[in-house]
């Protein structure tokens, strides 16, 4: 049963405090924190959606796998009984309901950037037929200041969805929450 929208933005406002909290690093020169902040980013998202997932399933990650395919995933959420193949991350793609791919800041460089998620995505789908795949962003840009800047909210829907599902959770440039996307995303995640 979902809780009531008050208590899913109050997530949403903990979860966007607690990554700028914990990926605010110094600078080191040459070498940079992404890795790392990748890596914080999913397993905050971890730790909140945890809490709305029935007992019949679990989120793991984030690095994980799915047997018999190349790719690292963010999170996936499995059935609870599943167990990673030995000496590995990867599980069995029988037991995989969702592909999560979760972002701290999601694309900046191109528009080229939402289209490698789709060809992966799809390439996944015509694989794993009955897994889905979902994209979160902590931080987006969805109200650009200048004309020449991009609504990459609107560039990554209009290029993923309907087809793979995308969430939001705050603007990045005005700092604003987008309104109910984290019950949306779990809503999303509970529906399989």
């Amino acid at each position: 049963m979902i809780k009531k929208i008050d208590i899913f933005e109050g997530e949403q406002r903990k979860i966007i405090s607690r990554v700028s909290d914990l990926i605010n690093l110094p600078k080191t020169g040459k070498f940079r924190w992404n890795k790392y902040r990748g890596d914080v980013t999913c397993r905050i998202i971890k730790k909140f959606a945890s809490t709305h997932i029935p007992d019949s399933m679990k989120l793991v990650g984030p690095n994980a796998y799915i047997n018999n395919w190349p790719d690292e995933f963010d999170l996936l959420l499995v059935n609870s009984k599943a167990k990673p193949l030995p000496c590995t991350n990867a599980y069995k793609s029988n037991d995989v309901y969702k592909i999560i791919e979760v972002k701290k800041s999601g694309f900046y460089n191109s528009v080229e950037d939402p289209k490698w998620y789709l060809e992966r995505f799809n390439a996944l789908h015509n694989k794993f037929d009955k897994m889905n795949c979902t994209y979160l962003s902590i931080s987006e840009i969805a109200n650009p200041k200048k004309e020449s800047s991009k609504n990459w909210v609107e560039l990554t829907r209009k290029v993923l969805e309907p087809k793979y599902k995308c969430f939001f959770l705050q603007d990045s440039r005005t700092k604003e929450l987008i309104k109910y996307q984290w019950r949306k995303f779990i809503e999303n995640l509970l529906d399989i």
